[in-house]
């Protein structure tokens, strides 16, 4: 009986996210994909509170070298 007691409690005190949150989860999830499926390393800086949300990074595989940086900021509204 404790346990289900337990899932209980749990389930009252769990919190849905916002959907602008998910929304935005969602886009720069498609902006790695995207890169990824081009030869990009793509990496998400979820949790981080830096000004970026996704980090790009181009390789020359036969020099290995990186080409291009990028840092990007991903906005699910257009802002005037």
């Amino acid at each position: 009986m404790t346990m289900l007691r337990d899932c209980i409690i749990w389930l009252r005190s769990y919190k849905v996210p916002n959907k602008n949150y998910l929304r935005g989860v969602r886009l720069e999830r498609e902006v790695v994909n995207l890169f990824k499926e081009n030869g990009w390393e793509a990496v998400r800086t979820a949790g981080s509170h830096s000004p970026y949300d996704v980090v790009l990074i181009k390789h020359d595989k036969t020099v290995k070298k990186v080409l291009f940086v990028a840092f990007v900021q991903c906005k699910t509204k257009v802002t005037k």
